[in-house]
């Protein structure tokens, strides 16, 4: 097994969020009264740079806004995690962008101990002041992953109505849970008929795959989310005030040891958040980033459902699945697009530049 030194980087031996929350875990079992979230290891990656914290004794990184670069010439960008609001799980996408691509990530209220955001325009609000503590004025550049979509759109349209322009808000695999409302009754009755026809034909391909003493095990486990999926639907169908979310919705919270607490109240404080949230008509453009490789999934809408919410929707498909869609070639793709926004403000100063010096 190869050694370990203090200076050497936590993240290029392997590791991730989910041994980051593993490791900080154990930290604050140790030390309980230090106020660190797992965004600790994005300033403090090594041994020796996370020592120097746990000395120092300072509030690291308690605060929504995370900082992954602060400079550079484009406009900056500022991503939400998904649901969880696990900012460390966006490094590998991070680390796609250019130097120079200023990149924030926002990280859940909540995951420094106190209480989570219960709303998604909760989520929205809070997150704007800290948004305009740094960039004062637009044009605004948001984006979020899967629940951090829902965000960024309602941040888009909160600060649209405030009169600030907002120039791109990339929607990264975010299912719009409000969807099903703009279908028709037969329609949605369509969709289901064919989405239980579809699910009972792949779960008879995996029995006939696995021994018969697992069988039970996962017929079980099948009726179980078949239940609460038929749960959610009857809410739709009696106009109760509540989003309809599929039951292969899953919330991508990492939880672990002494931090599963607070990690399990911030996730499913977004999930719930998710459930309720019905966006407003926003008059402007956004861009949906899909996964090529989906589920099974009751609506087939190649735009996640956003097309009746957005005044423009430009659809980009990215390789790969819901998990694994920001690596690789996909990454790279979904960077591409943005920066190309993104550095508008580089063009517009060259512009800018040039009529001077030939003024």
């Amino acid at each position: 097994m190869q050694r370990i030194g203090i200076h050497d980087n936590f993240f290029e031996y392997g590791g991730d969020s989910f041994l980051a929350v593993k490791v900080l875990s154990k930290v604050l079992q140790r030390w309980p009264y230090h106020q660190l979230t797992i965004a600790v290891f994005l300033e403090a990656p090594t041994i020796a740079e996370f020592a120097a914290v746990i000395r120092s004794g300072k509030k690291i990184m308690t605060q929504c806004l995370v900082p992954f670069r602060e400079s550079g010439t484009n406009y900056p960008f500022f991503c939400i995690p998904g649901a969880g609001g696990n900012v460390v799980s966006l490094r590998v996408f991070g680390r796609g962008f250019s130097e120079d691509q200023p990149l924030y990530c926002i990280q859940a209220k909540g995951l420094d101990g106190g209480e989570p955001c219960g709303k998604v325009e909760e989520h929205a609000l809070h997150y704007l002041h800290q948004i305009r503590g740094v960039q004062p004025e637009g044009p605004y550049h948001l984006g979020g992953v899967c629940f951090g979509g829902l965000v960024a759109f309602e941040l888009a349209r909160l600060l649209q109505e405030l009169g600030e322009p907002v120039a791109l808000v990339a929607l990264l695999d975010t299912y719009n849970p409000a969807f099903a409302r703009t279908l028709s009754k037969p329609r949605l009755f369509q969709v289901h008929m064919s989405f239980y026809l579809r699910r009972g034909l792949l779960h008879l391909q995996n029995l006939s795959r696995i021994s018969w003493r697992k069988r039970w095990e996962y017929v079980n486990d099948k009726v179980g989310a078949l239940l609460r999926h038929l749960s959610d639907f009857s809410l739709l169908r009696t106009h109760r005030n509540t989003a309809f979310v599929p039951a292969f919705t899953e919330a991508d919270a990492e939880y672990c040891g002494f931090l599963k607490e607070t990690l399990d109240r911030v996730g499913q404080a977004s999930t719930l958040a998710a459930s309720h949230y019905v966006p407003k008509y926003y008059e402007g453009k956004i861009m949906v980033f899909a996964a090529s490789d989906r589920f099974i999934e009751p609506y087939d809408d190649d735009a996640l459902g956003w097309r009746p919410f957005a005044k423009d929707v430009e659809v980009i498909t990215l390789p790969g699945t819901h998990s694994f869609f920001l690596t690789g070639q996909g990454r790279d793709i979904a960077v591409s697009h943005i920066e190309k926004v993104t550095a508008a403000r580089c063009n517009v100063e060259a512009d800018l530049w040039m009529s001077e010096v030939q003024g």
